[in-house]
């Protein structure tokens, strides 16, 4: 059974990005330039906030596809060293993290180094980041060669600690805070490596100075994968479509070698029956879809949430929420620990082509197009598919729902 809903909320998913950095790194101006404002900003005491509507689009077949309707928050966090408790606070809401340092100044990434070491690396927050990039400010007023070489050891070591669950390595770019276009092309940077896991190496190449291109900025992409080699091989006669006749062997006493060897197949003949099918195995491979990444759910209220379904209904047998952002799944469930290798993937599996099922069988009309959809299986399986936020609630059921659970999953 579908119920299709055209009551759902109609927001649409935030996603928080955070501007982390010592004070004088730019973060205000970033923010202010990122408004529409000119001009430098001074450092605050408070957590800046600006937010903007995105919409992802893919290209298939020569048309715009869009994949997600999404709210980009950006906060940027006072820099002092008295206000961590207000950063780490804000920092386990965050999605994307932006890592602000003036590369002018040979002290400025020693301390956002340190910042990165208490804040984020100790509090256990490094995963809570699906997207992190490390850019440094005010190259208009001059490059410091140290903080350059320091700024790519952090680089380093960020990467190397998220290497074994990212599929990219951090990119480090420098940029002028008060230029609108480095401003800009920094949120398609983010943006692109939140949606794609992957790093958009021209547009990191823009904001590197020739100077510096030797640099490695920009992390090697992964290598692509080879085309298999093409060995010809010569076509028997026998089964030939037009074989070849070959002359009756003289045997002579002089000439036994030559006389005695099978003639050669035609070249032309090789590479118009054998090339081509193996060229076009090659391409198929190469097109073969990412995998999608299943990662805990960084919110604490979510899991809350999936408790007290189960708590409260007691023909739920189990319960997963989740959503959908690029190639990353997060998920919180109930009941089971909060561990990834305790996640249960084949049912989360289920419940996202399920939910991919629902969407494309939904109409599509001059009303517009439903906010929910919720699919009842025989199977005890309820799912519940959020069109505009990319997100889900699977549900494993005893026996057959409640109204009232109904109800309150339409008011989710």
């Amino acid at each position: 059974m579908i119920i299709m809903s055209n009551n759902f909320s109609s927001k649409v998913y935030p996603v928080y990005v955070a501007l982390f950095g010592p004070s004088n790194s730019g973060k205000s101006t970033f923010l202010s330039t990122l408004s529409g404002k000119e001009g430098f900003s001074f450092p605050s005491e408070n957590v800046e906030e600006y937010e903007i509507e995105r919409r992802w689009y893919k290209e298939e077949m020569g048309k715009k596809i869009l994949i997600e309707t999404y709210r980009l928050i950006f906060r940027a966090f006072p820099g002092r060293e008295e206000f961590m408790e207000l950063r780490i606070k804000h920092l386990k809401k965050c999605t994307v993290l932006l890592l602000f340092y003036d590369c002018s100044s040979p002290t400025s990434i020693d301390q956002l180094a340190e910042m990165f070491d208490k804040e984020i690396l100790k509090m256990n927050l490094l995963y809570n980041f699906a997207t992190i990039c490390l850019i440094g400010t005010k190259k208009d007023l001059g490059i410091n060669d140290d903080a350059i070489r320091k700024a790519e050891e952090l680089r380093k070591h960020i990467s190397h600690k998220i290497k074994s669950i990212f599929d990219y390595e951090v990119p480090h770019f420098l940029i002028n805070t008060l230029n609108k276009d480095d401003v800009s092309t920094t949120v398609k940077i983010a943006e692109y490596i939140l949606m794609e896991q992957r790093i958009p190496s021209e547009l990191v190449r823009k904001l590197v100075p020739p100077a510096l291109a030797e640099i490695s900025f920009v992390p090697k992409a992964p290598p692509e994968i080879p085309k298999p080699s093409i060995v010809e091989i010569p076509k028997p006669p026998a089964i030939s479509e037009k074989p070849v006749p070959s002359p009756e062997p003289k045997i002579t006493a002089k000439e036994p070698t030559e006389t005695l060897a099978p003639p050669k197949a035609p070249e032309t003949m090789i590479k118009t029956e054998v090339v081509k099918p193996i060229e076009i195995r090659s391409e198929y491979t190469i097109e073969k879809p990412p995998e999608i990444s299943i990662r805990l759910h960084p919110r604490e209220k979510i899991w809350n949430a999936a408790r007290k379904i189960v708590e409260k209904f007691e023909e739920v047998e189990k319960v997963i929420i989740g959503y959908e952002v690029g190639r990353i799944v997060y998920v919180a469930f109930y009941p089971g620990e909060k561990n990834e290798k305790k996640i249960p993937r084949d049912f989360v599996q289920i419940l996202r082509d399920m939910k991919q099922s629902l969407l494309n069988l939904a109409p599509r009309s001059s009303i517009g197009q439903p906010k929910a959809l919720i699919s009842i299986g025989s199977d005890g399986i309820i799912l519940l598919a959020m069109r505009g936020m990319n997100a889900f609630v699977g549900i494993k059921a005893k026996k057959i729902p409640s109204e009232k659970l109904l109800s309150i999953l339409l008011r989710m």
